[in-house]
């Protein structure tokens, strides 16, 4: 390799011009898609980061993009297997905790790459977009590579990282000063392929001990975790399965078959189409039926979506508390701990143990007072679950006459529950059960049936959920 390239095995690779930057840019363009799944900060600690790398998955394995963070010449790297180099870039030093890893773990790990953009007005820089939050705000990777100015920007939302300090704004004198000096060298200097850079770089680094390095990755070492970094992990693992399963409903062509179906009046698709398009039309049936069933599964798609991207949006809160005490050096979850402790303790002092966890079920929960708590099964399963193992004084509710959720109020023994509490309870069942229907339906009057658990049984040997009750009550409330 000629060193009028800058590949010298003696010398570290001169800084990036635009052109090498926008060269970079085009072979990136080529992952979108590719979901971030790896983030590693290279250094040692105590000392400056060394490098950052952000892992791609892609066909054929994880794919690298290495930012070099050297001050005089700052490189973007790609490693992915082609033209000699190798798919993984060689540790120099080791894995070092930084705030901005965090960040990038609890925002930007588990989301797909939708676009690569290179910026020279503020100085060489390469940003990374990724799929938008839940609330549709923005989620990107800011990467500026000229002499004395390299930073790493993580953004999502309102809220950014920055590995470094900014040294001066764009334009400031510094950051005016480091693009005009570079101009002329750009002009005359030939260009170097990413690859020429990539080897160029390899020549000049010394890897880590390999005896060590591989020390590093055995299975113990996941031993050395705090409790606190181990939720964390796996709360990311969640979080990157949830946004899969948004990516998946997002794309779901019911609704745009329909349409098609609507417009052409005829099931004849095109052939063109991908076969799980088709598969979703039923040629022996009717036009009509055809058009019915893609848009109630539209609809059906659209309720769970909402359901995902607010679980999402959930999960995005709970990794990034867990980020944010890793950052400050702690070692368990407290709020989780005494989470659980609650759980197994009483809801208001007496000894009660949480109805869920005495019935082993799942669902939701609302704390109507300090000492009540409305409880809904996620399904007939587990409402029959949480009554067998309610008290004989707590309350079961349900809206007369109407299907939907029957739901269990628990109280301590001697507690006076008020029509106001009955009513704000009963409001809550209505919008569980009627779901997206309960904005439509404001104002109505609706019957709640309260009655003591202990006269309430399932009925035996018919439809799970159903139930016989006696001495009920009803109160009428306004949605």
């Amino acid at each position: 390799m000629s060193s009028e390239t800058g590949s010298s095995p003696s010398k570290f690779p001169s800084s990036m011009t635009v052109s090498e930057v926008s060269d970079v840019a085009r072979e990136l363009s080529g992952w979108v898609g590719s979901q971030l799944q790896e983030v590693v900060v290279d250094g040692i600690r105590g000392e400056e980061p060394r490098s950052l790398r952000l892992g791609f998955f892609w066909t054929g394995g994880i794919r690298w993009l290495v930012f070099d963070y050297r001050v005089q010449a700052p490189l973007l790297l790609v490693f992915d297997g082609k033209d000699g180099v190798p798919m993984t870039p060689p540790k120099t030093a080791g894995k070092i905790r930084r705030p901005i890893e965090l960040f990038l773990r609890s925002k930007h790990v588990g989301r797909r790459l939708r676009t690569v953009q290179v910026r020279v007005d503020d100085g060489r820089a390469l940003d990374l977009i990724f799929d938008p939050n839940v609330d549709g705000t923005s989620v990107s990777i800011e990467l500026k590579v000229y002499p004395h100015g390299r930073n790493a920007k993580a953004v999502s939302g309102a809220t950014s990282v920055t590995e470094f300090k900014p040294i001066g704004e764009s334009g400031s004198v510094a950051g005016k000063f480091s693009v005009t000096l570079k101009t002329f060298d750009e002009l005359t200097r030939p260009l170097r392929t990413r690859s020429e850079l990539a080897l160029a770089w390899l020549s000049t680094v010394k890897p880590k001990c390999q005896s060590r390095a591989a020390a590093s990755e055995t299975p113990n070492a996941n031993a050395v975790k705090s409790p606190l970094e181990k939720s964390l992990e796996k709360k990311m693992k969640a979080l990157a399965k949830v946004r899969d399963e948004i990516s998946k409903k997002e794309d779901s062509p019911a609704r745009k078959i329909g349409e098609w179906l609507k417009e052409n009046q005829s099931t004849e698709v095109p052939r063109e189409w991908p076969m799980e398009w088709r598969d979703l039309v039923d040629v022996k049936r009717s036009l009509a039926v055809n058009i019915e069933r893609l848009f109630t599964l539209a609809k059906s798609q659209a309720r769970k979506l909402d359901g995902t991207r607010a679980r999402a949006l959930e999960l995005e809160k709970e990794a990034d508390a867990l980020a944010r005490k890793v950052s400050r050096g702690e070692l368990r979850d407290e709020s989780a701990t005494q989470s659980h402790d609650r759980a197994h303790r009483s809801v208001d002092g007496s000894g009660q143990k949480d109805l869920f966890v005495a019935a082993e079920a799942r669902g939701r929960k609302f704390q109507l007072a300090d000492d009540i708590i409305v409880y809904l099964g996620k399904n007939a399963a587990e409402n029959l679950a949480i009554l067998r193992k309610a008290q004989p004084f707590d309350y079961w509710l349900h809206l007369r006459d109407r299907p939907g959720a029957h739901a269990i109020l628990r109280r301590s023994r001697g507690r006076n529950v008020t029509d106001a509490e009955f009513t704000r309870a009963g409001a809550y069942v209505a919008e569980q059960s009627l779901k997206r229907r309960a904005n439509e339906l404001k104002g109505e009057s609706f019957d709640l049936l309260i009655v003591e658990c202990r006269f309430v049984r399932p009925i035996k040997g018919d439809k799970l959920g159903r139930v016989n009750y006696t001495n009920d009550r009803v109160l009428r409330f306004s949605l």
